[in-house]
């Protein structure tokens, strides 16, 4: 049965010292502080050619924040510890070695739908994997570096619920209140990443010497061979970009390059400005953090009009992108929109990140190195600017079940 392991700073429930399940407030010690741990879920139907995205969570294990441990320098373990120590076992497994992927959901969320999404979103971008693996596009075969993915969810204090004029600005507020609570997450994985990178280069015979760090970069030894990705979705872009700045502003970070954490970013349906990329005390920085950043958009996306016109906060960065011309090598801009009917009855144009085999190959190739104007299935439109199109797969007949009639501009599930 799939796992997903969680990262979260909402309140756990019934009590901090054994908890069974989290909910729609804040940490009770405090916003920034955190809790891990793991869930099971179980495994979607035979037959099904999706993996739909209420798969029933089979058991919740949540590591314990910290526990006396003589083996350790201070004598203590902590969750982080734990958590990093069950996803490496999972990603260095030499019979089916992975690579992860953080991801950041949006509004509207509980904490066990937090789970069940990005669950779905793995399970289905592996299908395409598996499809492309089996009947590769015509001369441009999936990389062999592309590798199943290890779901990581960082789950904030959304409520869940849908007030009018009331749900959409609680959750966005505890999305900026979150802020330091992803900074702590991106704090621990550069720490683990400098740890790694410092016992391979002992491994390898560093001595502080240049030449031994050429030598060591040259064999490879410096790779660990395993890539991390983010995705963030909808109202998760908006706390990617607080985050972003918090971390920002963490005195060990101060006056210091960004480190590179990331190997791909993925924003989806963005519910941020579409100046968000314009100025650095919003999302500028942020391909610094990665290889390569990603913004799929949909002019049509119905959430995102919603959010624009009756929250009044203007064009969405995930309708078309960013809105200057892109002048960072590494950031770039794919509108899905002909793509939208491989999500089948998706009418709100938002949830094509976990649904859309289309969008989920060009996850895959660029996950697995291809440059992003190699990537199949991509028309430029621009600088740096992408139509995708059928390349991969073929459309999908149209579905006589999609329709708006259901649509509440209320509500929408990111």
């Amino acid at each position: 049965m799939p796992e997903i392991y969680f990262v979260t700073n909402r309140n756990p429930i019934p009590d901090s010292e054994s908890p069974t399940s989290f909910g729609p407030n804040f940490n009770t010690k405090g916003a920034p502080f955190l809790r891990v741990g793991v869930a099971t879920v179980a495994d979607p139907p035979a037959g099904s050619e999706w993996a739909p995205d209420n798969l029933e969570i089979k058991a919740l294990k949540v590591y314990p924040d910290q526990r006396p441990d003589p083996k350790e320098p201070d004598g203590k373990r902590y969750g982080s510890q734990d958590l990093i120590a069950a996803i490496e076992k999972k990603a260095f497994d030499p019979a089916t070695p992975c690579d992860v992927l953080l991801f950041i959901h949006g509004f509207d969320t509980k904490f066990p739908e937090a789970l069940q999404l990005p669950v779905q979103m793995v399970l289905n971008i592996e299908r395409a994997r598996q499809k492309l693996l089996q009947t590769p596009p015509h001369g441009v075969p999936l990389p062999p570096a592309s590798r199943p993915l290890v779901p990581v969810v960082f789950t904030w204090p959304s409520d869940g619920e849908v007030i009018p004029e009331v749900s959409y600005w609680s959750d966005r507020t505890d999305a900026k209140g979150s802020k330091e609570a992803l900074a702590r997450l991106f704090l621990k994985l550069r720490d683990y990443l400098n740890r790694q990178l410092a016992r391979r280069l002992e491994a390898a015979g560093y001595d502080g010497t240049p030449r031994s760090f050429r030598t060591a970069l040259k064999t490879g030894e410096l790779e660990c061979g395993v890539k991390i990705h983010l995705a963030a979705q909808s109202m998760g872009n908006f706390v990617l970009r607080h985050g972003l700045q918090a971390f920002r502003h963490e005195p060990t970070v101060i006056g210091h390059p960004l480190p590179r954490l990331f190997d791909q970013i993925f924003l989806t349906g963005a519910d941020d400005n579409d100046e968000a990329f314009d100025e650095d005390d919003l999302l500028r920085p942020l391909p610094d953090l990665a290889k390569q950043v990603t913004v799929y958009c949909n002019p049509g996306d119905k959430a995102l009009f919603t959010s624009m016109t009756t929250k009044t906060l203007g064009k969405r960065l995930g309708q078309n992108g960013p809105k200057e011309v892109i002048n960072v090598a590494n950031l770039g801009a794919v509108n899905i929109e002909d793509v939208l009917p491989a999500s089948g009855d998706d009418f709100t144009g938002h949830f094509y990140y976990r649904r859309n085999h289309e969008v989920h190959a060009d996850m895959l190739y660029l996950m697995a190195g291809t440059p992003p104007a190699q990537a199949p299935g991509r028309d430029p439109t621009g600088n740096n600017r992408y139509r995708l199109n059928y390349t991969i797969f073929q459309p999908p007949p149209p579905n006589p079940r999609s329709s708006e009639a259901g649509f509440d501009p209320r509500r929408y599930q990111p």
